[in-house]
């Protein structure tokens, strides 16, 4: 009776011992997702899937997107120090888009040029006029804010932790500003549909900013627009001041339904961001 009771025993000890083997490794491989780095190698990236959506034959026909949900989270390099997170939706299986491995995922990710922070865009494969929404994402620990909303497209980097572009809503074109130091996204030239703003040049020390019709123009907006012309100094507070118009910026007095807007640039050491 003793042989039986002590071979019990050993069999419910071995299986306690299974179960928990398998138990740590499986949690192993939920913590050991793969590390991306960053390009400058300060920041390591990893990607969670969280959720999976595949969508019918029947709800594709409707232009309904699969999508993907993860979660993002940023680390120390080389720690389990984590710095920061966010989410991000890959859509797929609509517009001829497929689903994309992690690594061209990451690459999609924008820094600051120190990568004190970063960009994550939205995916928005079916939206007019295709805007650039996302988050900015805090990576330096000495910044106040963890994580704020933005829109910008064709920008360029004042300093290392301030950054200008157009923003291009539907029925919305405006310039915006955004503040690394504070996490402040501040409209420069601030939209009044059909009437928007661009960027046409950058200058020196300032950028000159003309207006435009936007995607929600009416037939009589163009004919009847008057054209405006104005440069936004870099400094602070940012000030603008209105100017004549270039013969150039004239010529440009609506967008071109369904491309993006392309301003006319004169000087080389405008940087373009995609």
């Amino acid at each position: 009776m003793k042989n039986k009771i002590l071979l019990l025993a050993i069999m419910v000890f071995s299986i306690f011992i299974i179960s928990c083997k398998q138990t740590a490794s499986n949690e192993q491989t939920v913590s050991k997702n793969q590390r991306f780095k960053s390009p400058q190698g300060k920041i390591e990236i990893e990607f969670t899937e969280l959720a999976h959506k595949k969508v019918t034959e029947k709800e594709n026909l409707d232009y309904s997107c699969s999508f993907v949900d993860y979660k993002i989270d940023f680390y120390k390099l080389g720690t389990n120090k984590k710095l920061n997170s966010t989410n991000y939706r890959e859509e797929y299986q609509c517009l001829d888009l497929e689903r994309q491995p992690i690594s061209s995922l990451v690459s999609h990710i924008k820094w600051s040029p120190k990568e004190d922070y970063a960009f994550v865009t939205d995916e928005e494969v079916v939206s007019y006029p295709s805007p650039t929404n996302g988050y900015m994402v805090a990576l330096n620990e000495k910044l106040k804010w963890k994580k704020a909303r933005f829109c910008l497209e064709n920008y360029f980097w004042i300093d290392d932790l301030t950054i200008l572009g157009n923003c291009h809503r539907d029925c919305d074109y405006s310039v915006r500003m955004f503040r690394g130091r504070t996490g402040e996204d501040i409209a420069v030239a601030q939209s009044m549909s059909p009437i928007g703003y661009e960027i046409f040049e950058r200058r020196k020390d300032a950028v000159l900013i003309h207006s435009m019709a936007d995607n929600c123009q009416l037939e009589d907006t163009v004919e009847n627009m008057q054209k405006q012309c104005f440069l936004a100094k870099f400094e602070t507070p940012l000030y603008k001041i209105l100017v004549k118009c270039p013969e150039e910026a004239n010529k440009i007095k609506t967008d071109i339904i369904g491309t993006p807007p392309t301003p006319f640039v004169k000087e080389k050491q405008w940087e373009w961001g995609y």
